[in-house]
């Protein structure tokens, strides 16, 4: 039996039914471990940004056949709220940078006792008190890591790119919890947002673009999971409201 700590089970298949319908929290029910840093705090960006990056190859424009491929996948949900899955680029290292690494396949972030393809809403992680599942479990600490590198790609921002290296390890040498993380991904869709101004729009996914370019806001904003990409590299899965 696999560890807990490593995997929280496989990548959903493209087979997989669309339309689910579930209740859901529209809030998000987080803790933050005690003497755990905020991740949006100056303590938790030294630390998560401070290394110096090597040159990596970014493949982050979507050719017509890749756009046909990105399927969303809706999710129905009660409240009248629709879920859509972000068809975000997928980052790819050059291949002279593959090599393997320990690697944890997939975390996900849910609410107790509701269906975990709904995930949590980022901006009420944010800013709330309550717990999300398993909130305290080390998700790391059985893969040896002691960082990882989290990157955002963004379909309305073709040359937009967001990394930063996450240290495993907090104060006192704890391991990273599932709440901490959420929070720290949150934090970092939220200064990725702020980052968008100033970049150039693919026309043809200008439907997936922040204020005041297109439609959307950290607030129509949910995360799913964390999973692994490539070598030490992962990325998100986050779904819309909106797009």
């Amino acid at each position: 039996m696999s560890s807990p700590y490593v995997s929280d089970g496989a990548i959903s298949d493209a087979s997989e039914s669309s339309y689910i319908s579930v209740p859901i929290s529209l809030r998000s029910r987080p803790v933050l471990t005690p003497g755990s840093p905020d991740p949006g705090s100056s303590d938790s960006r030294s630390d998560s940004s401070s290394s110096e990056w090597d040159s990596e190859h970014l493949r982050t424009n979507l050719d017509a056949s890749q756009r046909s491929n990105h399927q969303t996948r809706p999710l129905i949900l009660t409240k009248h709220l629709l879920l859509i899955e972000v068809p975000q680029p997928v980052y790819m290292p050059s291949p002279g940078l593959r090599r393997p690494f320990p690697r944890v396949e997939r975390i996900v972030f849910s609410l107790p006792h509701e269906d975990p393809r709904i995930g949590v809403h980022m901006a009420s992680l944010l800013n709330s008190d309550e717990e999300i599942k398993n909130s305290r479990n080390p998700v790391f600490l059985a893969s040896g890591l002691h960082e990882i590198e989290f990157r955002i790609l963004w379909p309305g921002y073709p040359g937009a790119s967001y990394h930063r290296i996450v240290n495993l390890r907090g104060r006192k040498n704890q391991p990273i919890t599932r709440d901490q993380l959420a929070r720290y991904i949150a934090a970092s869709y939220r200064e990725f947002i702020q980052e968008c101004d100033d970049e150039p729009v693919d026309e043809e996914m200008a439907h997936w673009t922040f204020k005041p370019d297109g439609p959307l806001s950290f607030e129509n904003l949910w995360l799913i999971a964390l999973r692994h990409v490539a070598t030490n590299t992962y990325q998100a899965e986050i779904r819309s409201n909106e797009g």
